[in-house]
């Protein structure tokens, strides 16, 4: 069983697992991915080599969540960030110039995926362009590795799991 508060309380530690598998599995570089609510790539964050930072939406809790994760892990070389684009300015949306600083962080790279930022938060073309976007922005490919294992997972939770608000039953 795994108890958590809130669901972005598991992002951090998916995404430093993602990590440490993609260094098991030989992917070089490090490249983030953030998505949001349902606009998501699990096939070609895997074959890219990409680390999944899960978003619960594109409000401030979201971009507080992901500012802590990148404040306390080295730079990534390159992010790439997918927004659900919900139609109206509503009260706690994060303006399209807070994610262009999140982005900024990137050490290489920082872009947007499928996002028109002239549209955002009305731009419903993103639920189109995100998964061609992305395939032509993150440029790197390897083979679809095999499923993980139990074992690879407890190897990675005994080396790292106090870091996270997560608890494993």
């Amino acid at each position: 069983m795994i108890v958590f508060e809130a669901p972005e309380d598991v992002s951090p530690l998916v995404a430093d697992f993602y990590q440490w598998w993609n260094r098991e599995r030989g992917v070089v570089g490090k490249r983030l991915l953030v998505e949001s609510f349902i606009v998501m790539e699990p096939y070609w964050t895997v074959r890219t080599g990409t680390v999944p930072f899960w978003m619960v939406f594109n409000k401030l809790p979201s971009a507080e969540a992901l500012e802590a994760y990148l404040d306390n892990r080295d730079p990534f070389n390159e992010i790439f960030m997918m927004l659900f684009s919900h139609g109206v300015e509503s009260i706690g949306l994060t303006p399209i110039d807070r994610w262009r600083r999140i982005l900024e962080r990137a050490q290489e790279k920082g872009t947007f995926v499928g996002v028109n930022e002239n549209a955002y938060p009305r731009d419903f073309a993103v639920f189109v362009r995100y998964h061609f976007d992305f395939k032509r922005k993150a440029r790197s490919r390897y083979p679809m590795p095999p499923p993980v294992m139990l074992e690879q997972l407890d190897r990675f939770l005994k080396q790292s799991a106090s870091r996270y608000r997560v608890q494993w039953l």
